[in-house]
């Protein structure tokens, strides 16, 4: 259950691994387990079924920061028409507008509401996202919706496993009630389609209640739902 997180250690300069239950009967075994992780590691990374709820017991043991419930949004994607105004981002370089974009989609991210973390720590930790993005190594497409030459929303999005995936989105704060969120994920259900792929998924937190509604108003159904927590040695 113990999985070693090398890129997120070399990152952020510490040991880090992962827990992660699908599913459980009595979170007073992971007591064990969370011991044995922090042998070797400053932090774990807990993932369990929101139905769960850890033990007061094992709180106490342990410095352990409930950060956020984990939504998993679904759809099985209908047709729809080509979204002209949203176009692909084809230039590998970060711009300013686009990092100031990818930084506001984490407005709700747990690296951000984790104050052991640094602001520094999540802007890099973004940065980096949209970098690899860009780059199409993390994503197989970068939209954009832009107006008088000003980048107003993106989003990214890859296939994996043959099904879609949202990574990144967000539309400027200066923009929004102007159906640009809705534009960007026609775009992305559109060039899935084309690829025949006829699933997508967004994850999104359960605290970020704007995100939730929005993507209920699309027709997204709950996947998954899981609590995220912080353990430290």
């Amino acid at each position: 259950m113990i999985k070693e997180l090398s890129w997120d250690s070399q990152f952020f300069d510490k040991p880090i691994c992962q827990i992660k239950v699908e599913e459980a009967t009595s979170l007073e075994d992971l007591k064990e387990e969370i011991k044995e992780a922090l042998v070797q590691h400053d932090i774990v990374y807990l993932f369990i079924p929101s139905k769960f709820k850890l033990s007061d017991k094992v709180k106490e043991k342990y410095k352990s920061f409930y950060i956020d419930s984990k939504v998993e949004y679904i759809k099985n994607l209908e047709r729809v028409h080509d979204e002209i105004e949203v176009m692909e981002y084809l230039s590998k370089g970060n711009s300013k507008e686009i990092t100031n974009l990818a930084l506001q989609s984490g407005q709700y991210s747990r690296f951000l509401l984790d104050s052991k973390f640094s602001p520094g720590d999540f802007k890099r930790l973004y940065e980096e996202w949209i970098t690899g993005s860009l780059e199409r190594r993390l994503a197989d497409w970068v939209l954009v919706f832009s107006k008088e030459s000003k980048i107003l929303g993106f989003v990214t999005a890859k296939i994996v496993d043959g099904q879609g995936h949202i990574g990144l989105i967000a539309v400027d704060e200066t923009a929004r009630g102007m159906k640009i969120g809705t534009k960007l994920m026609n775009k992305v259900s559109f060039l899935l389609q084309d690829k025949g792929i006829r699933s997508l998924i967004v994850p999104t937190q359960q605290s970020n209640r704007n995100a939730c509604m929005f993507y209920e108003k699309m027709g997204f159904q709950i996947k998954a739902q899981t609590s995220i927590y912080h353990i430290y040695k």
